[in-house]
């Protein structure tokens, strides 16, 4: 019975897995860092898992931490526990083989497309409180929502400089005696990473614009913005920036199954190399002109294109 198989969910405080959040840096409470927040992993059985997912109280009416702060601090009290089924091993095929008289194991017209079978079919399962912050992966993407709503925010591969990247230690989400908290890894590694947050359901402020100007700069496009309901499918092509929330449908669930087709590893990627490594040297945060990263869109929109 698919209730009692054992799953790998993604526990945090604030429903950001694999995203740049503030904690408290050091003892001093009001002092917070950024870091990128690696989830906890636990296992359980996943009818324990939908119980927890069906019985939350919706976003609206639960007081949760700030979208890009979590606890860092080891006297402080349990954060609360945000928890996602969002392995992308190829996990449908392989851990959920009962599903698959319900749902393709592949799309017949995407393979033929792509001239190849899936990398991966992955199992998403959550509610409203999880999303997925900003980043790009190296696949074609074929995104099906089963029950409620994903709205996807998207910039081209070429607009990479307008995503503020920057290098960001790493933190976990761990199990303490205190509960669930955020822990800085004693490792000197960093990541490179999107810090922006852009929610449909929130207005960011304008000190937070200001921060981020090249994403929010008015002369520029304004990110595509796509929600996708049950029954629907998106194709979300490699390389493309993409931010994902979501809204619970039936029984306070959301449900997807997306496909992995591996990209083309053409002229294509070493334009995106040139504009993502460009992206990474123009020090935007510390006041040069939009205008100088302006010319690198421009330049290398063409490029992508031609």
């Amino acid at each position: 019975m698919l209730l009692h198989v054992q799953v790998t969910v993604a526990v945090t405080p604030n429903g950001r897995a694999d995203a740049v959040c503030n904690i408290e840096a050091g003892q001093k409470p009001d002092k917070q860092k950024p870091y990128f927040v690696l989830p906890l992993e636990r296992q359980m059985h996943m009818s324990d898992f939908l119980k927890l997912l069906v019985h939350q109280q919706p976003s609206c009416q639960q007081q949760l931490p700030s979208s890009k702060e979590a606890g860092g601090n080891s006297n402080a009290q349990a954060e609360p526990e945000i928890m996602y089924l969002q392995q992308q091993n190829g996990n449908f095929t392989s851990h959920f083989p009962e599903l698959l008289d319900d749902v393709d194991a592949e799309l017949l017209w995407a393979s033929q497309a792509f001239g190849a079978n899936p990398d991966a079919v992955n199992l998403w399962i959550g509610n409203d409180h999880s999303m997925t912050s900003f980043h790009k992966d190296h696949y074609e993407n074929i995104y099906a929502v089963v029950t409620g709503e994903k709205t996807f925010t998207l910039l081209p591969p070429c607009d990479a400089y307008r995503m503020h990247l920057a290098q960001y230690p790493i933190a976990m989400c761990c199990d303490t005696p205190q509960g669930l908290q955020v822990v800085p890894s004693s490792d000197s590694e960093q990541l490179l990473w999107s810090p922006i947050e852009d929610l449909a359901s929130h207005d960011c402020s304008e000190e937070y614009k200001q921060q981020y100007s090249a994403y929010f700069d008015p002369l520029l496009p304004k990110p595509f913005r796509v929600t996708v309901r049950a029954g629907e499918v998106l194709y979300l092509p490699s390389l493309w920036w993409h931010q994902v929330e979501q809204t619970a449908g039936i029984g306070n669930m959301v449900i997807a199954v997306n496909y992995w087709y591996d990209m083309q590893f053409d002229c294509k990627y070493a334009y995106f190399q040139l504009v993502e490594s460009l992206a990474r040297s123009i020090p935007l945060e510390h006041g040069h002109s939009v205008n100088a990263a302006n010319s690198v869109h421009h330049a290398a929109e063409h490029k992508l294109l031609t």
